[in-house]
């Protein structure tokens, strides 16, 4: 006969215990094991940190944490427990895909998981869900066991949100303003490795762009800045603003617009472009980002060198300009238009190249027409050599200040020099990528960078990049 427990109740089995209780638990006792992240993430601001603990049958629980250094803090995290090390080998394959990982060491890896999360803490940005979990597989913060290692969190120690989308932003910019005011430097992931500049306007203006009596004067004003003008321009012709708002010329709306008398033409499309830089016209209807993306393309059929200038002037502008205006292939729209104008001015694009505070979006923009007019112009080839050899000199010597070169310019310059098989800049490209640091998930190391410019099989193709304006707008997607 079975005994009974004095309240007359049999025995419950056990429930088992889940796997978040036992890491809450049982987490912390384990030995620490090996710990890893990505070396570059001061640069993009991503860190990849992996924390494993060693089971006493061989086997390894591990923590996950992928963490916003710019902004948010944890911003996702995942575990493993008890696996084998064949499949932590596996995850580790799939994340050496995105992260060039390293071994680093527990003290290090510990700092830099709680220094992100109080920064963006700063902010009112909580980490994901997931860490009320995954941060019992990390050290008690509190127990004064992990000696404390400073680490600079942000961009130039500000907070700066890269957004995947504009949901995303919306989700935490309010949050952002809220807790740090209205200054809140922002961009989104598809100009991570182009350029996350700080968006909003600099005031500072030296001089502003005017319009009088139908005559416009652009002013040589600081870069970065948004212009200041009358008011709305007057076009000779002012059927082009319609024209100019079609998401996408057709052969009939070409030639309505050619046809304009060209000096006219030329004059108009420029007005319009100055009035996209001035910081009173995001609330006007008609400049939305068909109207600026066709003028630049236009500008570049019709202008001139005054009309190369206002062009030129447009890469001057922030990240949020460029945003607004080209929803669609950034260089697929300034390469032809500037390879048509500056064909006779190279060397004012190897000057924007090397002005102080230009974003990288925009010295890259100046880098793929270089990279088209050295194949579509061969007499013009020696000449760019001479000219990138110029820049990378500046470069190398504005360094360690970011203002003329940080790294994703120089990431973005190499890959260019890559690109026209630079051979004989190899030694100034070494010692760019000594003193500037370029992200690996942009630019791969100098062995590589000068392996690919001796053997790497490439051949430029100029119809990505049509001059012939109907061709052009033939090939467009949208």
């Amino acid at each position: 006969m079975a005994h009974k427990k004095k309240n007359g109740k049999g025995c419950r089995p056990q429930k088992p215990m889940s796997a978040d209780k036992y890491i809450k638990e049982n987490a912390r006792k384990l030995d620490i094991g090996l710990c890893y992240a990505n070396p570059d993430w001061p640069m993009c601001g991503m860190a990849m940190v992996i924390v494993t603990r060693l089971h006493k049958n061989g086997n390894i629980t591990a923590g996950f944490y992928k963490i916003d250094t710019f902004c948010l803090g944890v911003k996702d995290s995942f575990y493993i427990l008890n696996a084998s090390e064949e499949e932590l080998d596996d995850k580790l394959s799939l994340i050496e895909e995105n992260f060039n990982i390293e071994e680093i060491t527990y003290d290090e890896a510990h700092n830099l998981i709680y220094e992100a999360l109080e920064f963006a803490a700063e902010a009112g940005i909580k980490p994901c869900e997931e860490w009320a979990v995954t941060r019992y597989i990390l050290n008690d913060d509190n127990d004064g066991s992990v000696p404390l290692i400073e680490y600079e969190m942000g961009r130039n120690g500000k907070h700066f949100l890269v957004a995947k989308d504009n949901m995303e932003l919306s989700k935490y910019l309010p949050t952002l303003k809220a807790n740090l005011g209205d200054g809140v430097e922002y961009s989104f992931i598809s100009d991570l490795f182009d350029d996350p500049s700080p968006v909003g306007f600099n005031d500072n203006l030296e001089t502003a762009a005017t319009t009088n009596g139908g005559q416009i004067s652009v002013g040589q004003y600081s870069h970065n800045t948004a212009v200041i003008m009358a008011g709305k321009p007057t076009l000779h012709d002012s059927g082009l603003w319609q024209l100019l708002g079609c998401s996408k010329l057709g052969k009939a709306e070409l030639g309505k617009i050619l046809a304009m008398p060209p000096q006219q033409l030329k004059d108009d499309l420029g007005r319009v472009l100055v009035y996209s830089m001035d910081k009173h016209c995001g609330s006007d209807p008609n400049m939305d980002f068909p109207t600026v993306f066709n003028a630049v393309r236009l500008i570049g059929e019709v202008g001139d060198g005054h009309s190369l200038g206002i062009l030129l002037e447009t890469l001057r502008q922030d990240v949020s300009y460029h945003e607004s205006f080209f929803v669609f292939d950034l260089l697929s729209c300034y390469t032809p238009a500037l390879a048509k104008l500056a064909c006779s001015h190279a060397d004012l694009l190897g000057e924007l190249l090397c002005e102080p505070g230009i974003t990288a979006i925009g010295r890259s923009v100046a880098m793929a027409a270089l990279s088209h007019l050295y194949y579509t112009r061969p007499a013009m080839q020696a000449e760019i050599i001479d000219l990138w050899r110029k820049v990378l000199q500046t470069y190398i010597e504005s360094q360690p200040s970011p203002d003329v070169c940080d790294s994703f310019t120089a990431a973005y310059a190499i890959k260019s020099l890559v690109l026209i098989k630079g051979r004989e800049l190899l030694p100034l490209i070494k010692r760019l990528m000594e003193v500037c640091p370029v992200p690996l998930l942009i630019c791969d190391d100098y062995d590589v960078v000068a392996d690919d410019i001796d053997n790497l099989e490439f051949e430029y193709d100029p119809s990505l990049y049509p001059e012939d304006i109907y061709e052009y707008y033939n090939t467009l997607c949208i």
